[in-house]
């Protein structure tokens, strides 16, 4: 082999000498001295002797920007990283927490030089300016590891490792579009499967885009983009043409704070005959209102639609809901209450309704109406609604009808402290196989006048019942009137739980409990006991828990 001339010879061993330095300041680093210390002298780097593919799961759960932070630590793992098949690139949270604090220690204060003065002046940076910095650093930093993965992928390097989801979180910036629109088109060709963009259109009170991202529908046209299955967008929109057939491989479909229109929905569903959970939140008619008659109405309606899982959260401009899916299993609904017409939906078994506004009474007035009517097979309920500000007393005018399935109750209702609670009872009467009751009264200023529900119950009694549980639980007159009634009125009742705490109801619809932050007391326990002593014929457990 042919000698090298003498200046390259000289270089490599430039190189050599530069590395020998490098690997000694990392054997001498504090940390690495820490661990020597406590492991011995027989420390050793046991997780660059893992396999390629259990690295590649780690990385995986790193964001992309640290992930591709991993190229320098050795040869190896140079080219790890881009074998990874999740891209996530956030924002908010890119830089860490580490070097954002450094980056605020050294822009806590400001140095200038007063006129006629020979010395500099320190000055406290005030926390807006601060914050200001913050966004601006975290902007450069999470622009160049876009630019950076956008230059790598296309370099020329011979990577076709499929990406299974690209998530991307950002105030959407009009530099950012030529950016987005490249990082979608690459996952797009690399078969992507998860798709969830979120970009921000206000930040700090402030727009930072003339105009919301649109979705780069060109991707999924000509038989394009067939891998995707999860789609979630938010405050974007979607320009959705008529005869558009992309989609055609969605099951999951989520709108966020985004302008829908009905024709919109349409060329969706016509598409879309995979699709199996939809959800919208907090969406609104295109160029925010609803234009036209009829573009206030949401209809789902094709009996080839696979749909399991609807979801319409705080929709408000939606006044009336059409539904025709056979295979629909899941109903959630928060908002204002609006007019439904349930066409075929033979295999419903689970809702949850959030109405948010009942001053009118519209909403009491379905629940304990026509509800069990338009789903009268569910096996699970939880209703959420507000009788604080009806302006009149709401009166039924009989039992509704019957929910012969329904196994599982959630109430939790709003009302004034002093209202009469026996009004509940009326949906045991028209559940005779419910098996579990939780009920949740937020009480709030007493009323001069009576109000709320008024319904005086009949002499029934409950014989699949076993499991009551109070949340909010204080000793009101109602309260424990309506506890002595449940107890009197299920011979089957094994317990009655008492909680101070309360179920919390997110956006997510996860409900979750809160505990109180204090216990039961035993003179409390022993007087709630006493009272209720004379209807616990049937021998009820009562328990109590914080």
């Amino acid at each position: 082999m042919a000698a090298l001339p003498k200046r390259k010879r000289k270089r490599k061993r430039g190189l050599g000498k530069a590395a020998g330095a490098r690997k000694r300041a990392r054997e001498q680093h504090p940390g690495v001295a820490k661990l020597r210390k406590q492991h011995g002298s027989t420390f050793e780097d046991r997780i660059s002797e893992l396999p390629d593919d259990l690295l590649i799961t780690i990385l995986g759960h790193l964001d992309t920007r640290s992930s591709a932070a991993t190229s320098v630590l050795s040869r190896r793992w140079q080219h790890l990283w881009k074998s990874v098949p999740k891209l996530r690139f956030s924002q908010h949270d890119i830089v860490p927490q580490t070097e954002l604090s450094r980056f605020l220690r050294a822009h806590e204060y400001v140095f200038f030089k007063p006129s006629l003065c020979s010395w500099k002046r320190r000055v406290r940076v005030n926390l807006d300016r601060r914050i200001r910095l913050t966004d601006m650093y975290r902007t450069r930093i999470f622009s160049s590891s876009l630019t950076g993965f956008l230059h790598k992928s296309n370099a020329g390097d011979k990577n076709n490792t499929k990406i299974s989801s690209l998530f991307l979180s950002c105030t959407m910036e009009d530099r950012y579009v030529n950016l987005v629109d490249k990082l979608v088109s690459i996952a797009v060709c690399r078969g992507v499967e998860d798709l969830n963009l979120t970009t921000s259109f206000y930040y700090d009170g402030q727009r930072r885009s003339t105009t919301p991202y649109e979705f780069p529908l060109s991707l999924f046209t000509d038989g394009k983009g067939l891998s995707l299955t999860e789609l979630k967008l938010c405050e974007c929109t979607l320009n959705i043409p008529i005869g558009f057939d992309g989609f055609k491989s969605l099951v999951k479909l989520s709108l966020t704070r985004m302008p829908i229109s009905e024709d919109m929905i349409h060329t969706l569903f016509e598409n879309c005959l995979k699709l199996e959970c939809f959800h919208l939140n907090h969406c609104w008619g295109a160029n925010h209102l609803f234009a036209g008659p009829g573009a206030n109405h949401l209809k789902i309606a094709s009996h080839d639609l696979q749909l399991r899982d609807i979801m319409v959260n705080s929709c408000e401009q939606i006044t009336h809901m059409e539904l025709v899916a056979p295979k629909l299993h899941q109903f959630r609904y928060r908002g204002p209450s609006i007019s439904m017409m349930l066409g075929s939906v033979p295999s419903i078994e689970h809702a949850c309704l959030h109405y948010e506004d009942s001053r009118d009474g519209e909403s009491v007035k379905y629940i304990l109406g026509k509800l069990s009517q338009d789903f009268p097979l569910l096996t699970s309920l939880s209703i959420d609604f507000d009788t604080y500000e009806l302006k009149n007393p709401v009166i039924p005018g009989g039992l509704p009808t019957a929910f012969k399935n329904l196994r599982s109750l959630m109430l939790r209702v709003t009302m004034h402290s002093n209202d009469d609670l026996a009004w509940a009872t009326m949906l045991l009467e028209v559940a005779p196989a419910l098996e579990s009751f939780q009920i949740e009264f937020i009480s709030n200023k007493k009323r001069e006048h009576p109000g709320g529900v008024l319904w005086e119950p009949s002499d029934f009694e409950h014989h699949r019942l076993r499991q009551v549980k109070f949340y909010r639980f204080r000793m009101r007159q109602g309260d424990v009137a309506l506890a002595g009634l449940l107890l009197a009125r299920a011979p089957l009742l094994q317990t009655m739980s008492f909680f101070h705490g309360f179920v919390h109801n997110p956006p997510n619809w996860i409900t979750q409990y809160v505990e109180a932050y204090h216990d039961w007391s035993t003179e409390q326990q022993s007087a709630i006991t006493r009272r209720l002593e004379a209807c616990n014929t049937f021998g009820a457990r009562l328990e109590f828990r914080s």
